[in-house]
């Protein structure tokens, strides 16, 4: 089953993505990540208190928060529209390869255009402070967790 960690601003695309969230068969709970201990819940969710969305302290607490076998995580409080069975196929790519972690291609959406945004594949040794994987990451916990534990 999977978590899913998003940033929680109060926004309305945070309670669009939400509904569709809690429609997927594969989400088993949702942490919304949040800087402000005053703002509404909705029913549902769980909280998570952070400082920086992208700090080794949040990583830490998302994968020590929950024991789902991954983690769905949006780094970004923004507006998200998932494509039909997108998360279906980040589960099936993740489980049949084995791999730590999935990204995608994704599509930004401007004021007035929707911009296509590719990401490079990740190869041994490409991996630089910049490297772009997107704002949506599938994650498996086991193997982030063994990977911090050395």
């Amino acid at each position: 089953m999977i978590s899913v960690y998003l940033p929680f601003s109060g926004a309305q695309y945070n309670f669009d993505l939400l509904k569709e969230l809690k429609n997927n068969k594969l989400i088993k709970k949702i942490f919304l990540l949040t800087q402000n201990s005053q703002i509404e819940i909705p029913n549902s969710c769980e909280v998570l208190s952070v400082e920086n969305l992208t700090s080794f302290k949040t990583i830490d607490s998302i994968l020590k928060s929950d024991d789902s076998n991954y983690v769905l995580l949006f780094t970004q409080d923004s507006h998200y529209e998932l494509g039909q069975f997108a998360i279906e196929r980040f589960y099936n790519v993740i489980n049949s390869t084995q791999a730590a972690m999935v990204y995608s291609n994704y599509f930004a959406v401007n004021e007035n255009s929707i911009v296509r945004h590719p990401v490079n594949d990740y190869q041994l040794g490409s991996l630089r402070d910049d490297f772009d994987f997107g704002s949506l990451l599938f994650i498996n916990r086991n193997y982030c967790q063994s990977f911090l534990s050395e």
